[in-house]
């Protein structure tokens, strides 16, 4: 429960995201034709967009019903808190976790090209889409340890702020030479994205209690 009314206000804009992301993954989905045909028709995608707009006012209806009684019957000192916090929060962690994704999502294909002149004595290619596949699935194992690891840290150290903001600010440039020169960092990048990219995800969680 939010403890004021621009909390509470706040609280419904950033519901919005939750439903307008599946509105806009169909919205992606219904430009993608399989032998010409749409698979999201015009009519069923205004049928989903429908379907996510109740959703939301059903979520609006209730997050109400629960959280005004509270404000209006007075909300004690102890219990009160800001939910700039709780938003920077969210916001560091889906941009955190996105990058992730994003590299779990490129690394088979770019181990494929990357290592495509790679043959065995029969000519066949070295590195399939199988065995990349294989190789970039190992990235999401390192979330075991790295993003433990990244909350420990974070509760370690005086500033969790800053090291939250560290961790940012170190997991973008990793991922820079990929766009640059693929070839030459097709080792060294992915390992630095694993090093930096989960222990960043893992890291907010512990903001909470500072």
């Amino acid at each position: 429960m939010v403890t004021s009314y621009g909390d509470l206000a706040q609280y419904l804009v950033w519901s919005i995201p939750l439903v307008g992301a599946l509105g806009l993954l169909a919205w992606r989905i219904s430009n993608v034709k399989v032998d010409g045909s749409p698979i999201i028709s015009e009519s069923m995608l205004m049928v989903i967009y429908a379907v996510l707009a109740l959703v939301y006012i059903a979520h609006v209806v209730k997050t109400l019903q629960v959280n005004l009684p509270y404000i209006r019957a007075g909300v004690p000192e102890d219990e009160k808190y800001h939910w700039g916090s709780v938003a920077a929060l969210n916001s560091t962690y889906f941009a955190n976790f996105g990058a992730e994704l994003a590299v779990v999502s490129m690394l088979p294909l770019f181990f494929e090209t990357t290592f495509s002149t790679l043959t065995n004595s029969d000519g066949s290619p070295m590195v399939t889409a199988t065995v990349a596949g294989l190789v970039a699935s190992s990235f999401a194992f390192v979330n075991l340890v790295a993003r433990p690891l990244g909350g420990y840290i974070s509760d370690r150290l005086p500033n969790r702020k800053r090291t939250m903001l560290v961790y940012i600010g170190a997991s973008r440039p990793v991922l820079w030479p990929w766009g640059s020169s693929p070839s030459s960092a097709a080792v060294w990048t992915p390992t630095a994205c694993a090093t930096w990219c989960p222990p960043s995800t893992g890291s907010p969680g512990w903001w909470l209690r500072s």
